[in-house]
């Protein structure tokens, strides 16, 4: 297992992981979200409500390279579409950890000063969306 998705188990477990559509909204919207993030496989209605909250609220959004059963099975639950960090210091951890294990293209630099420089990230094409990244999948060595 992908030592990025262990450690979003132990988010959960320090109890700063929002599981699910509701709960992640709800963070949203008090405030207590450092950053949000959907499964490849959610559905684009799920993706799409998520990233407009997250630039709403000027939250870091992420559509991860995982798909809902790898998350559900990290974290115990079901299969959740979408997640959100609460704590600050760990959003910005697991953010390093996502970009060391991603296997991406084409390095840019964000204008955002108070998020994470993001390496090997790659902007998405739509220019409203600049501020959102899509980390590709990692590779497996075989």
């Amino acid at each position: 297992m992908d030592n990025t998705l262990n450690f979003l188990g132990l988010v959960k477990k320090a109890g700063f992981l929002a599981i699910g559509g509701q709960s992640v909204s709800l963070v949203m919207r008090t405030g207590e979200a450092k950053a949000v993030f959907t499964a490849s496989d959610a559905s684009d209605g799920s993706k799409r409500r998520v990233r407009e909250n997250a630039k709403t609220y000027g939250i870091e959004y992420i559509d991860l390279p995982y798909t809902m059963f790898d998350l559900g099975c990290v974290i115990g639950r079901g299969s959740p579409g979408t997640l959100a960090i609460t704590d600050k210091g760990l959003a910005t951890a697991f953010l390093k950890k996502l970009t060391q294990s991603a296997d991406c293209i084409g390095f840019r630099k964000r204008n955002t000063p108070q998020s994470p420089s993001l390496r090997g990230a790659q902007r998405q094409s739509n220019p409203d969306e600049n501020k959102y990244l899509k980390i590709k999948s990692p590779t497996k060595n075989s």
